[in-house]
This record gives structure tokens, sequence and C-alpha cells, in this order.
């Protein structure tokens, strides 16, 4: 007996050869057929073979026999079925998410309906019934069990149907045959097919083999059985014991299968009516059949499912009918519940009853435990959730994946709402469990790049999210997004190198395989990279000078892609100051960013577009203006106003520019277009003054007014502009423009200080122009808006007093029915009631007194007259006049015993004419005199009161020097003066007029209590003012204020108030400020200055006062208090917090001259240089002061740290490093010695070219933090650079082991012995990157071929996926002839490739060493059919296709032995 053979090229069956008596049988077992088809057994006789027959050919020479089926059994897989039918559904528009589930003897379909505006699932069940009458070789699929969770546009069965038809119409699934034996018939609900032929006729011609012959043998069974459907068939004349029990039975769904297949009888004519599409025939057809079934339960579900479809009022209210009628009979009726959603949603209702509607039919669903159903249900609700409540969406969804792990609907739906939702931990599950779903490859694709980007987004799970990013590149090695995503990843984590190196890959290939716009993009990031991470404009620019020569010559380049390039090299040539190029690029790029402009106009794009080309335009203007070419960078910036007037920094460019080209006529031009194209009223106003003062100084008076009245049309408030404009047309005595201006502006005023204002304005102009008429109308009218300001009353003052002198008195007033003089009197007089100072007041009543005169008016000019004696000019003493001090210095003589009559008899006080009042009036009495008394006393004491509380008190300058408050505010100034002390003051504020007319006191004729009055007439007399100093009142002593002001401040202190402590030092300091520090010395009076000053600075935050009062404190005692360490301390932070670099710089020079010790010299010196260069960039002046300090230590650390500092500042590199040699030499380690060593490495090598020394210092680094990877990369550039090529790959084995988790890293050897398994898995992709850089070394430079090829199988091992590692081991190998790991290696190789044709390549190499080499006979033939199978029926061929098939028809032959 031949045994059974495998599948291969030839076999594609699995086909053995057997022999029973005499006859030849084909048969085979277990052999798959497609991804849903599996040959579970078969037998086929051989007809009329006759013995002996020539075997060597094998069994492809019985391809060609029609053999007899004797026995056969096919099993269809589910999952294969369902992916067939899902990809045939995947091309009908409107039916998504269709899968199959095979349940015992049933099969369930469910899908997703989105078409006519629904969008609901639906289910229904598919059982294998046996025709009525039983055909040998017939079967029917009968469609029962209809569940709908959702409106419909039609009914259920209908939708269904369509299903079903459009499926079998599919192209994988259409009728392969014409013949009656190949027909797949629909009726209704039914489907009607052959399973024999349809299976056979997929199976066998599609592997090239004839049909065999299918006479006499009959279907004996076809069973679902969860996750397969069996189909056996046997010949009429087989054995009894391999027949079955019977013939075809009907499925043992049972009953429901049954009922439902019976019930098709029962309501035929219904459901004719429902396919021919007339829904309310078929309506009414079964409400008639109502009579005879009753609640028959297929005629139900008939009948809701097409009252439910036709939503009209009145099939709504009979299916709810009918609906109620079924829960009455049973509260847990499924037709009920499953139509009330339906039913609820074609009502019309809230959605609170729907989804009551919902979750009664899912706890329906799950108490009669039809999952699938409930899973249908539950995504139907978890839909009607998903856009408003999408927390208890993913709550329902995530029940569902309990139950169905791969529900692939969920999953969709779930990673949709974590997304909107921001659940990334929960986005990133559901992304994983649907890789593990889909079939699809650019499904899959899509979704793995998917979650890869998120990963990514998640800053940290970069190589995880790089696993993904290779499983994309595995499913298609071109894929840009994912080239991308793998090397934006690498610069997300900090390895730009590595992102430089998978960008120029993925560039170079696409530009191998002739993309050269891909290739363009690729080397576009490739520069950017350069560019933005690792800073290097040059490399950048290599770059982008590639991508651009690329994409002028791909032929698929986007405008938009050139542009961007174009930009980016422009911006890198600016960096590298190359301006000749840099205008090469943007002259290139500006046709294409106007060309976007254009096309754009109109559009949501127009702003970015427009915005793009300004940037391109101003970055040009800025290269010619650098370039010294102004016309040509004139032209762009008049662009960019031409697309954008409100760019102030064009507009000032354009405007500074024509003024120094003397373009006067050019400019008005240009501000005439920006007012015209201004943004706002501000903007116009402000270029209107401009423009105006541009006329002023072309002496264009009347253009410069223009402008100016029409911005204060604009803006009528702007005094400013009024102002320039007055004083424009006052200096050009324009004055009649003027007043027309001022008219038309004062007729536009509405606010009432503005008319004033402007009144005032006019009233002036009219002045000027000595038109007193209208001068005096605009002032009054001005006196209406405001009558208490002094400006419009003095104007109308002078206009009417003018026109007095024209036209006399009696001329008729400007304004009302008075006489002028009249008018002024009025003026005048109100004039009068405002004014303070009392000369100005008695000349204005003395006026007021002849203007009356002539009118005739004698009463009103003596009453003027008399208010103007009342106002006596003193000559010596200016106004001076008497107030409070002298009726109260009268007051204080007469409590020390100074009768009346002596004060009368000294001229001091002159009792009133009280006959005048009271003629009858009698002297005081006693008892009056004693009242007198105690007022008196209650005075003094509130008086005395008065005197503890200095800040209280009224200034010096308001009281007189012989007053007694005079005598106590100075201290007894007489006295002191008598006994040879020189006199001293306060140092008086500016001051303030106090008009004092209150009326005389009775209590100093004691009478009435003393209350203050208006001056007397009188004045002191002389031997009076001899006597003042004994006039001080006895009972109270003479307190320097100063000395009350002390008494303050101590009570301040005791209150720890910060602010009441300052204001008492700061009246302390006042009162003292002119005795010469006499009172309280010249020492404390400093130190309670230092004591305000420190406290305002610290306390109160006042650096302004602070500094006032600390530097006075310096420069009355520099040697003592002034260079103590709190003051000068104080005054550092001050200037430091105020920008007052000179201010510092003089305090720390003066400290240098007090320095006590060298050391603290040297200090001070850096402290000077290091703020000369912090703060003036001034690199000259401060190595003056720093090697004053390397004269008395050459080795000064910071001096040499400083001086190295602005030699790299000045790029001098060589001195540079001089000065931070010697920092390294001194420095005494951590980690500011370990920086520097490192600044001094870099320095060396990438300026100064000097790779040795650099080298020695990254070593010195790399001692200090053995980790140091930025260090290591050092290192490796020096060694790369001096060849050292063996202390590179010593390097790289250090990287491994720090990697590895080994500070001292590993040794060269350690690191060949090292094994792929002793490597985290989380580490092995790094790890494997640093060994291929390794491997590569020593095969290029050492060239040391046994140990490169050592290091990249290692390379290999730890990353499977390497695919750069794999071919360069291939390659060693096959040089090193090391014949079984090439075959090994190819083989893998074969597994990554994904093109067929390399595959075949692969393979077949591998199978010819295995031939050849390694005497493997059956190796090389399972690879040699392997590669066969690929490439089978592919166009075109490989060349070596035949050799190939000869070689395993060879192998094959050598084997079999019949």
């Amino acid at each position: 007996m031949e045994s059974s053979t495998p599948q291969d090229a030839h076999n594609p069956l699995g086909l053995a050869l057997d022999f029973m008596f005499g006859r030849g049988y084909l048969w085979a077992e277990r052999q798959p057929i497609s991804d849903w088809i599996t040959l579970e057994s078969l037998r086929m006789e051989i007809p009329d073979l006759k013995f002996p027959f020539d075997a060597r050919s094998g069994l492809d020479r019985f391809r060609h026999t029609r053999a007899w089926v004797r026995e056969a059994e096919f099993a269809i897989s589910e999952v294969g079925l369902g992916d067939l039918l899902s990809e045939a559904a995947a091309t009908l528009e409107g039916f998504e998410e269709l899968q199959v589930r095979f349940l015992e003897d049933a099969a369930h379909v469910s899908l997703r309906l989105k078409a006519f505006g629904a969008d609901s699932y639906l289910s229904f069940r598919a059982a294998l019934i046996p025709p009525e009458p039983a055909r040998a070789d017939e079967v029917h699929l009968s469609l029962y069990d209809y569940r709908a969770y959702g409106a419909l546009p039609y009914p259920a069965r209908l939708v269904a149907y369509e299903l079903i038809s459009s499926l079998l119409n599919a192209p994988g699934l259409r009728a392969p045959g014409r013949g009656k034996s190949f027909r797949v018939g629909l009726a209704g609900d039914i489907v009607i097919f052959r399973p024999l032929k349809l299976l056979f006729l997929h199976v066998f011609p599609g592997v090239g083999w004839k049909l065999p012959n299918l006479s006499g043998v009959v279907l004996e069974s076809a069973r679902i059985r969860p996750g397969v459907l069996t189909v056996r068939a046997v010949s009429e004349d087989a054995p009894a014991g391999s027949r079955g029990k019977g013939g075809l039975v009907a499925s043992g769904e049972g009953a429901r299968a049954l009922a439902s297949y019976e019930a098709k009888e029962l309501f035929s004519h219904a459901d004719q009516a429902l396919f021919d599409g007339q829904v309310r025939q078929a309506i009414a057809l079964l409400g008639s059949y109502r009579d005879l079934y009753g609640l028959h339960p297929e005629l139900v579900t008939r009948q809701l499912d097409c009252l439910v479809a036709d939503p009209t009022p009145a099939h709504l209210a009979e299916a709810e009918s009918l609906r109620r009628e079924l829960v009455q009979e049973d509260d847990q009726s499924l037709a009920a519940a499953l139509v009330a959603p339906s039913l609820a949603i074609a009502s019309q209702k809230d959605d609170a009853r729907v989804m009551e509607a919902y979750e009664a039919l899912s706890e329906v669903l799950r108490q009669r435990q039809d999952t699938r159903d409930w899973v249908l249900c539950e995504l139907a609700i978890a839909r009607r959730l998903a856009p408003d409540e999408p927390e208890r969406c993913a709550q329902r969804l995530r029940e569902v994946l309990r139950l169905d792990p791969r529900n692939r609907p969920a999953l969709e739906l779930l990673s949709q709402v974590y997304e909107r939702t921001g659940e990334r931990a929960g986005l990133e599950e559901a992304l994983k469990r649907l890789t593990g779903v889909y079939s699809d490859r650019q499904t899959l694709k899509e979704t793995y790049l998917k979650l890869a980007r998120h990963l990514m987004d998640r800053q940290g799970d970069l190589a995880e999210s790089r696993m993904y990013l290779e499983r994309v590149l595995r499913l298609d090695p071109t894929e840009l997004d994912a080239l991308h995503t793998l090397g934006e990843s690498y610069v997300l984590g900090g390895e730009p190198l590595r992102a430089l190196k998978a960008f120029g890959s993925a560039a170079r290939a696409a530009q191998a395989d002739g993309e050269h716009a891909r290739a363009s993009r690729l080397y576009q990031r490739v520069g950017q990279i350069w560019f933005e991470e690792l800073e290097d404009a040059s490399q950048a620019l290599l770059s982008m000078r590639r991508a651009l020569s690329l994409s002028a010559s791909a032929d698929d380049t986007l405008e938009r892609e050139r542009a961007e390039q174009l930009e980016w090299a422009g911006a890198m040539c600016e960096v590298l100051e190359r301006d000749d190029e840099a205008t090469d690029y943007l002259t290139e790029l500006l046709p294409l960013r106007e060309r976007a402009y254009e096309l754009s106009r109109g559009t949501e794009d127009e702003g970015d577009r427009a915005g793009a080309l300004l940037g391109t335009h101003r970055r040009l203007g800025v290269i010619y203006e650098r370039r010294r070419r102004l016309d040509a960078a004139a032209s762009h910036m008049r662009r960019v106003l031409e697309l954008d007037a409100q760019d102030e920094g064009a507009r000032r460019w354009m405007i500074e520019y024509l003024r120094q080209a003397g373009q006067p006529e050019e400019l008005i031009a240009l501000y005439r277009q920006l007012i015209a194209e201004a943004g706002s009223a501000e903007q116009s106003v402000a270029l209107r003054e401009e423009l105006a003062q541009l006329y002023s100084s072309l002496g264009l008076v009347e253009d410069a007014q223009e402008q100016l009245r029409a911005a204060l049309a604009l803006m009528p408030e702007a005094s400013e502009l009024r102002a320039t404009l007055i004083e424009l047309l006052t200096r050009h005595r324009r004055y009649e423009t003027l007043r027309e201006a001022l008219d038309e502006l004062l007729s536009q005023a509405t606010e009432r200080q503005t008319r004033w204002e402007l009144g005032v304005a006019l009233g002036q102009a009219c002045a000027m122009a000595e038109a007193w008429d209208a001068a005096a109308r605009a002032y009054l009218q001005a006196v209406q808006l405001m009558p208490a300001e002094r400006a419009s009353l003095q104007g109308a003052a002078e206009a009417l007093e003018a026109l007095v002198d024209a036209e006399g008195s009696d001329a008729p007033a400007p304004m009302g029915s008075q006489k002028v003089g009249r008018l002024l009197e009025n003026v005048l007089i109100r004039l009068a009631e405002i004014e303070t100072a009392d000369g100005v007041r008695r000349e204005i009543l003395l006026r007021i007194a002849m203007l009356a005169e002539e009118r005739g008016d004698r009463a009103a000019a003596a009453e003027a007259r008399e208010r103007a004696r009342a106002l006596v000019i003193d000559d010596e003493h200016g106004a001076a006049s008497e107030g409070v001090d002298r009726r109260l210095d009268a007051m204080l003589d007469s409590l020390n015993g100074l009768t009346r009559d002596q004060v009368s008899e000294a001229g001091e006080f002159e009792t009133p004419d009280t006959t005048a009042e009271a003629p009858g009036a009698a002297a005081p009495t006693p008892e009056s005199a004693a009242r007198g008394e105690e007022e008196v006393g209650r005075f003094r004491r509130r008086f005395e009161s008065m005197l503890k509380r200095p800040a209280k008190l009224p200034r010096a300058d308001q009281v007189d020097d012989g007053s007694a408050l005079g005598k106590v505010l100075r201290g007894v100034r007489h006295d002191a003066t008598d006994e040879g002390e020189p006199p001293g003051g306060i140092v008086p504020p500016p001051a303030q007029k106090t008009p004092d007319e209150a009326p005389a006191s009775g209590a100093a004729r004691g009478g009435e209590p003393f209350v203050p009055e208006r001056a007397s007439e009188s004045s002191l007399s002389d031997d009076f003012r001899k006597t003042s100093p004994n006039l001080a009142p006895t009972t109270s002593p003479h307190v320097h204020p100063a000395q009350l002001a002390l008494n303050e401040l101590e009570e301040a202190r005791l209150s720890d108030d910060p602010s009441r402590i300052a204001g008492a030092l700061e009246i302390v300091l006042e009162l003292t400020q002119a005795d010469g520090g006499e009172l309280l010395g010249s020492a404390r009076r400093l130190g309670l200055q230092r004591e305000l000053g420190e406290l305002l600075y610290y306390e109160l935050e006042d650096p302004v006062g602070a500094r006032r009062h600390l530097e006075a404190v310096r420069d009355a005692d520099p040697e003592g208090l002034g260079k103590s360490v709190g003051v000068v301390n104080a005054l550092e932070a001050i200037y430091e917090e105020e920008g007052d670099v000179g201010a510092r710089l003089r305090l720390l020079e003066a400290r240098l001259e007090q320095a006590e010790s060298s050391e603290m010299a040297t200090t001070y010196r850096l402290l000077i240089a290091q703020l000369i260069w912090d703060e003036r960039a001034d690199a000259e002046a401060a190595s003056v002061w720093l090697h004053q300090v390397l004269e008395s230590d050459p080795r000064h650390e910071a001096a040499h740290r400083l001086l190295a500092d602005m030699a790299l500042d000045a790029q001098s590199w060589a001195q540079a490093a001089r000065h931070l040699e010697v920092v390294v030499q001194v420095a005494g380690g951590g980690i500011d010695a370990v920086e520097t060593e490192r600044e001094l490495a870099e320095l060396l090598l990438h300026k100064l070219d000097n790779p040795k020394d650099a080298r020695t210092h990254y070593e010195r680094v790399l001692k200090a933090a053995p980790g140091d990877a930025m260090a290591l990369e050092g290192v490796k550039s020096c060694q790369a650079a001096l060849d050292d090529w063996k202390g590179y790959v010593e390097s790289l084995a250090r990287e491994l082991g720090l990697l590895l988790g080994k500070p001292q890293g590993l040794s060269i050897k350690e690191m060949m012995l090292l094994k792929a398994d002793e490597v985290a898995v989380a580490l092995r992709v790094p790890a494997s990157q640093i060994v291929a850089d390794a491997a590569h070394i020593v095969e290029t430079h050492i060239e040391r071929p046994e140990a490169a090829r050592r290091l990249w199988g290692l390379a290999f091992g730890l990353w499977p996926e390497h695919v750069e590692a794999l071919e360069r081991r291939i390659a060693l190998n096959r040089a090193a002839e090391k014949w079984a790991d090439l075959a090994a290696d190819l083989e893998a190789y074969a597994v990554m490739l994904l093109d067929a044709g390399q595959r075949f390549d692969a393979l077949v190499q591998a199978a010819e060493l295995h031939l050849q080499h390694l005497q493997d006979d059956a190796t090389a033939r399972a690879l040699y059919a392997e590669a066969v199978a690929l490439v089978e029926g592919r166009e075109p061929a490989p060349e070596n296709l035949d050799e190939v098939r000869r070689a395993l028809k060879a192998l094959q032959a050598g084997s079999d032995d019949v």
C-alpha cells in the first residue's frame, strides 16, 4: 500500500495511491484545500487501471483521469466561511459587520444595515432541511427567526432576501456553471442548491485535476455543528457498514426549524406578496389569517415585522395592540420584546422610552441565554449611548467583550469611545485586541500604525511603539507613514542619530526604486532632524539639497512639498549666512507661494497661504537689506503691505526707507495708501498725524492741517492732536483757518470737558487774530460749560477788556442783552470769587470798583473798594496776613496775665469796633469773664494735645515767627538766638494756601469761645515783635517738635507696624534736617536714616525711597556708618534690582579700595569683571580686571573660566581651549569639573579638529561618570576621526555593557561570547543595533570576517527582524563557505521577505545548499516544493522555475518506491 504523501505543487490534494482487490484507489484524509474547506476523507476508484503500469511519474499521471467517487466528506469551517461571506458583503452597499456563527444544527447570521437612513442590527438563522420529496444530492437552506434591533426601512425578511440574493451574485460566490446541477435557487427565504457538485467543482478544477464522476453518489448527511459544517456523501453501492443509518434527514435544530419551514406553506400567499414588494397586501393577508390561526408564532412575527416596517399611525396602533396582547398572554414573550424598541423608535418616542424597551429586550434575551442576539441588542444600546453617554456605552461594550472577547464591532466601537473620551489605557487595550481580530492586511496595517502612534503619544512606550511599527513594515516595507513614525519615535526618544539612520535608509531605498518623490520627502525629514535636533545646519543643507534635486526630477511632486523644502533650505542658508544661496531658494519659492495664495482665495486656507507668502517676502526683504540692496528689499516690503496693510514692521521699514532715500512724493503716496487701508480709527489717526508732520516739514501747511483736522474728526477728544493743530496754525499765523477748524470740532464734540477745552482754544485763536468779539463769545461759552475754571474766566475778562478799550463800556455785549462793561464786571466778580492770591484779588476788586463807578453804581464801587482794602499787601513780607496764629498768640498771652489794653498798646491785637455791632453793649460781667476763662482753658488743653501730635501741626511757612505757635514749632527760636546758638529751621514742604475767613474769636474778648476768623487789617508793631519771646505760655513748656516726633516714633515701634515706623522716622528726619544734628546728634540721626532706608527696602519694598536715604548715609559718613555691611548690601541689592550697572560698579570699586586682604581684592575684581561681561558684554573692559587677577594668581579658576566664556563668545576657539585647560587642571572635581572637561573635549573635537586630545578629556569624563552616553559618543567620534577602529569596537562593547546594566561595560571578547537569551527582551533591539555597528566596523575597517560573521549573527539573534544583519551574515557565510549556517540564514531570510519572487530565490538557494553541500535530500525537497508553491500561477514566472521543478521531480522520483 502506498503511504499518504503531503501536499506539494504536483499533489495539491494530498492524494495517496492504494490497491485493494485488484483495483486502484486514490484517497486522502484531513487535507486543507482552502481557508474554509478541508477534505476530511475522499476515496476514488481509478477506472480501467491495468497492471502492470508505469508509476515513475507518480500520481500526476492520474490528473486527467475521471475517477469514480466512492466516499467523500468535506468540512467547512465557520471562520473561513465567515471571512468569505464578509469579503463578499464588503462589496455590497449598506451591509456591514456580517458575521456567521455555527450553532448546534443551525447557523446564526447577523449584520448591520446602514441604508435608507437606517442603522440597525439584524439577525436570522439558517438550517439545512431535506426537500420534499427527497432528492439524492439536493438540500434546502431555510432562513427563519428574524430579529431586528432597531427600525428597518423594510421588513426583516425582505432585508435578508436582498442580502442572500446579492451575495449569490457576488463574484466570489457566483454559481460556477449554467447547468441545473450548479444552479443555486432562491425561493423567498429558502436557498436550494446541490452541495456536492459545488464543492467538487470548487476543489478539483482549481488545482488542475479533472472533475471526478459523481454518478451513483448520494448525500448521506449535512450537519451544522459549532465551528464546522460537514457534508458527507457515499456511493449507492457502498457496503452497508460504511453507510449511515438512514438517508438525508432534517437538521437537528428541531421543532423551531421544522415549524418555521412548515409555516412557509401555511402563509405562502402572504410571503409571496411580501417578496414581490407588496407589503400592505401582505399585511392584509396576514390579518385575514388571524381568525384562523390566532396568535400563531410565525404569523405574529410576520405581522409585527410588516406593520413596523410601514409605520402609518394605523399600523403602529395595530402593532402596539398586538404587542400588548402577546404580553398579556406571556409577559416574557420574545416577539413582544423584540418589536418594542422598533415600535418606540417608529412612534418617535423619547430616548428614555426607547432605552427602556431595549433594556427589557436585553433582559429577556439574557434569560433565554440567546447569547448572539443579546450581544446584538447590547451593541444597539451602546450605539445609542455613544454620542451622549460614552461612559455607559463603554460599560455595555465591556460586558459584551467579557462574553465575546473577539467581537470586532464591539472592539471598534469601544476604541472610538475611548478615543473620544481620552481614555488612553482603554484605547491601547482595544487596539491591541483588534490586532488579534483583523485578518485583512490593509486594516491590520492601519491598526498597527494607529496603535504605534498612540503608544508614542504616551511618552514612554517608544520601544513597544517601534515593535508595532516593525510589524507594519513587515506587512508593507514601503509604508511611508510607518517609516515616518519610526523615525519620529527615535526623535522623541532622544535618539536623533538613529532617526537619521532610519530615514536615510528609507530614502536610499526609495531612490533606488525610482520613487523620487518619496525619497525627496524622506531626505527632507533627514535635513529637518539635522537642523532642529542636532543643530548642524551644514549637514541639514546637504540633505535638503538632495531632497530638492529629487523633487525636481520627480513627476508627482506636489508644489506644496517643494515649497516646504525650499523654505527649509532658505532657513538653513540664513543660519549659515549664505545669503546668495538663500536668496536663490526663496526667489524660487516666491512664485509657488503666490500661486498657492491665488488658488486659496475665498477658501478657509486663504489666511494660512497669505501668512506663508508674507513670511517669504519678509525674509527676502531682510536678506536684501543685509546685502545692502535696499531697492530690492523695498519691493518685497511693498508687497507685504499690499497683502497686509496692518503689518507694523513693513510699514515702519518702508517709511524709514523712503525718508532716507529722500523720496517725499512716494512717502506721501505710501501714507495715503496706508490710511486708506487702515484697520482702525486709532491707526488711521496715527498715520494722519505722521503724514501731517511730513507735510509740515515740507512747508505744506494746508495739507498738514487737513490731515490733522481729518484725524481730529475721527477722535475729537485727542488733546495732543488738537494742540499740534493749534501750534501748527499759530506758528504760521493761520488764525482764520484755526478758527474754522476749532468751530468744526466744537460742533462735533459731545463731552463737556472736550467742549470746554475747544472753547478756550477757540477763544485764544480769536484773541491772537484780535477778533475780540468772537474771542469773548468763545470764552463765555466755555464759562457756561465749566463756571469754576479760571482759564476761561481770565480769557473772557481779557477779551471783554479789549472790547471795552475799543468800543467803550456801553457797547453791546457779544452775548446776551447786557452792555459789555456790565458783562465784564460780572465776569470779574466771578473771577474774584475763585482767585486765591490776595494781591490779584485786590486788583480785580479795584477794577470792579472802576467799572461800577463808570456805570454810576457808587454803592457797588464802595463795596468793592472796601473789600480791596481788606486785602493789605505788605511789600516786605509779601502777602502775609494775620490768621489763626495771631489770634492764638493773643489768647496765650492773655493766659499769661497780659491785659487787653497792653495788647492794644503793643499794637498786636486791635479790638473790633463792637459798638458798630451792638451800640448798647455793657462791659463783661465777672460771670461772663469766668465763663470765658473756662472756654479758654478748654481750648488750651486741646491745643496742648495737638502739640503732642507733630504730624497734625501746621507747616512752618503757614505761621508767623512771632506767634505762639511759631515759637513752639521753632523751639523758642528767639531764645536760642539770644544765647548765641545758630538759628535752625525745618525745611518746609511746598506752600499751600489755606484761606482763613472765620469770624474773630470772642474768647479773646472774654466772650464767646475762640473761633478763627478773617485776618485783621492791622499788622504787628516792631515793639511787640521784640517782646514776643516772652509771650509763650508759662503753663506749657517749650518742647521741640522733633522730641514729640521721637515720642511718636517710640509708640510706633511698640506697634510693630512698618508703615507707621517709617512715617515716624520720616517726620523725625524732616524736623531735624535743618538743625545740623544738634538735637539728636549726627550719629544718631544717621542711624535713624539708615534704619529708615533698610525698613523701606526690606519691609515696604520701596527701593527708590530706600536708595535716597541709604545713599545719604553713605555720603554723610563714608568711612563710618556708610561703609557698614547692612548699608552696602542693601544699596547693592537696590542697584541690581533697578538695573543701575554704573552704581553697582562704583560700589564694587569702593569695596575693592577698602579690601582688607588680597583674596578679597581678587574677589571684587572678579565680581567687577563678571558684572561688566554679564550686563554690558564688554569683553575688553572685563579682560582688564581679569588680567589683574591673573597677575596675582596665574591659575585662578574663575578668571580663566570667565575668559574662556568670552573667548567662546568671540569664537576664539584656541584661546578658549587654553583657558579651559587651566580650569580643568585646577578644578577640584565634582559635576562642574566633569562638565568643563566635556566642554573642552567638544571644543577640541568640533572646533579645533584635535580628536586626539579630545579623546583624552572624554575618557576622563567617562572615568568620573561611567554611564555618560554623550561622553561615550564623543569617544567614538574621536576614535573614528583617528581611524582607531579597534578602540571604536571597544567603546561599542562598553556601550553594550552599560545598556545591560554593567557599569564597567563589556570587553570585545565578552561581547563576542554574549548569547541572545542572556539579554532582556526590552533591551534586545537597541543591543542588536550596537552589535550591528560593531560588526560593521569589524567587517569593513578591521577586516576580520569571521569575527564580523559572529557579530552579525548575534545582532540577528537579538533582533530577528534585523534585515541588514541577516543580509551581511548571509554574505559572510557564503564567503566563508559556512553552508549549514548559510542555508539556515537563507530560510530565515525567506520568511522575512514579502515579495514572492525574492522568497522563491532564497528558498531555492537554501534547497541547493542542502542538496549539494549538506546532502539533505528531504529538506531540499521540502524547500523546493515550498518555493514552487509560492510562485505557482504567478506572472511573470521566475526564469529558473522549470529547472526547480525538474529538481523537485527528480527528488520525488528518487523517493518513490512503487
